[in-house]
């Protein structure tokens, strides 16, 4: 089984890379963090970094993720936001949209969205109950195997799920992934 040590070494190396190729040098490293794994230099061919890579590359079985949207307000990024979960989620998921007393037209919007659509729950608070109790009552109310926490001004690029299940997969000790740059 990988050791935290090791994803860390392999993400760090991956990450160093890329920075290298752009004239720049890794100076550190955050304790939370997932790296393009698919863009790790050929010249690191260990079997750690192919362990890694396999996990990447193999097919998953299917686990349903909870991806949980905090709403308050602002429907225009809340739409982009939805908009490329559902452009660039491949992996089966559950859309769990908490709304922290939002204005009727994320109301509006958000209930369409979820008659609309079979894997969408719609939560609603009267009032903006805050960060910490909105995200709790998202992950209350997940079904998912794996649980993402997104805010709405986050629009996701292709492949950002599937990178941050790999790395899930790669060691079962690892219980907690999070993009440290919006390039993953």
């Amino acid at each position: 089984a990988l050791t935290d040590d090791d994803v860390a070494a392999v993400i760090d190396r991956a990450l160093a890379d890329a920075l290298a190729e752009r004239g720049r040098l890794l100076v550190g490293t955050t304790d939370v963090r997932v790296g393009r794994l698919d863009r790790v230099s050929p010249s690191h061919d260990d079997a750690l970094t192919a362990r890694v890579l396999a996990a990447q590359a193999a097919p998953a079985p299917p686990r349903l993720t909870s991806i949980i949207v905090l709403v308050h307000d602002n429907l225009a990024l809340t739409r982009a936001c939805v908009a490329s979960v559902y452009a660039h989620t491949p992996e089966p998921f559950e859309l769990v949209i908490v709304d922290n007393g939002s204005r009727e037209d994320v109301d509006g919007w958000a209930r369409e969205l979820e008659a609309t659509y079979d894997n969408v729950l719609y939560l609603r608070n009267d009032a903006n109950e805050g960060f910490a109790y909105a995200a709790n009552q998202g992950l209350a109310s997940a079904g998912g195997d794996v649980l993402v926490l997104l805010n709405n001004d986050v629009v996701v690029t292709p492949g950002w799920l599937s990178r941050q299940l790999a790395v899930l997969r790669a060691d079962p000790g690892v219980g907690i992934v999070g993009p440290c740059t919006n390039a993953t």
